[in-house]
């Protein structure tokens, strides 16, 4: 008698899992037609600076070696400093994000043109680099700026 009411208790309990596990699946692959508003985030931009790091100098005697460096420096030549060139950037305006389970995306104007764009992605030799939630960096012409949400 005990069979009997287990498999009583157990045959509709799998039964429902796995109408559960169809459904999910269905759910899925199942091709929705409706349109799918947007959560748009509006915030200014407020560009930041990147600031580049200092080089270490080491000119010390090795502790492992036991004989020392001789005092004789040698002539450090002098660096010129290289000409920056000024790097114009395109009118650019942050419109708003976009966020999905898989990738997060912006909405920027690139000279009175509107592009949905992920990382990797490039328009107008400008690409984006990094998405976060608080910033994201774009790159033109070998240059990065920092791009702030507010």
């Amino acid at each position: 008698m005990k069979v009997i009411k287990n498999v009583y208790f157990l045959l509709p309990l799998t039964l429902i899992v796995w109408a559960i596990v169809a459904f999910r699946f269905w759910e899925i692959t199942a091709d929705n037609t409706e349109p799918v508003q947007l959560a748009v985030i509006r915030n200014n931009i407020i560009p930041k600076q990147v600031i580049e790091k200092p080089v270490l100098l080491l000119e010390y005697n090795d502790p492992f070696l036991r004989k020392r460096k001789s005092k004789n420096k040698a002539v450090k030549q002098k660096i010129k400093p290289k000409k920056i060139q000024k790097v114009i950037w395109p009118e650019i305006q942050y419109k708003g994000t976009v966020k999905s389970k898989r990738k997060k995306l912006i909405i920027i104007t690139i000279n009175n043109e509107q592009f949905v764009m992920g990382v990797g992605d490039e328009k107008y030799g400008i690409k984006v680099l990094k998405i976060s939630t608080e910033k994201f960096t774009l790159s033109y012409m070998k240059k990065q700026q920092v791009f702030l949400f507010e």
